[in-house]
């Protein structure tokens, strides 16, 4: 005959292990230990968030830094564009500047010439007129010593100062 346990002894059985499991069981569940893992969880997103932030600020402070760069990269451009311009200018004054040195002695030759030609056209009106006047004053005393010679002649009259101009054009 096989023995099976009085009811009994089941329950009691029973209850011990139900009691043994009742305390492991509730220490997962108690409110202290709820309310810790909560605060855990929220130390653990600030954190997060913590860091998040942190992310953020040394991305703004790489993009300031970059902005920067960019900034004095251009600053730089237009440094050298403003020192390109000078040099540029200088340059075209320089240019013209050695023009105006080199026109100048061709101005001041052809003013020259120009003047030395109007010079020599003046001469040659003045020996023109200088030549007209000394034909027309030989014509004139030859026909003034004519015209006396006539009347002289006409009149009967004679002088020693006459005479003596007769007897040079004899000469002649």
């Amino acid at each position: 005959m096989s023995m099976s346990p009085s009811p009994l002894l089941k329950e009691t059985g029973d209850r011990d292990t139900a009691a043994a499991a009742a305390p492991a069981a509730g220490a997962a569940v108690t409110p202290g230990g709820a309310q810790q893992l909560q605060q855990q969880l929220q130390q653990l997103k600030l954190q997060h968030q913590q860091l998040q932030q942190q992310q953020l600020l040394q991305q703004q402070q790489r993009q300031q830094q970059q902005q920067q760069l960019q900034q004095q990269q251009l600053q730089q451009q237009q440094l050298q564009q403003q020192q390109l311009e000078q040099q540029q200018q200088q340059q075209l004054q320089q240019r013209l500047l050695q023009q105006q040195e080199l026109q100048q002695p061709l101005q001041l030759q052809q003013q020259q010439e120009l003047q030395q030609h109007e010079q020599l056209q003046l001469q040659e009106q003045v020996q023109q007129q200088q030549q007209q006047q000394q034909q027309q004053q030989q014509h004139q005393p030859q026909q003034q010593q004519q015209q006396q010679q006539q009347q002289q002649q006409q009149q009967g009259e004679t002088s020693p100062g006459f005479l003596g101009s007769v007897s040079l054009l004899d000469g002649l």
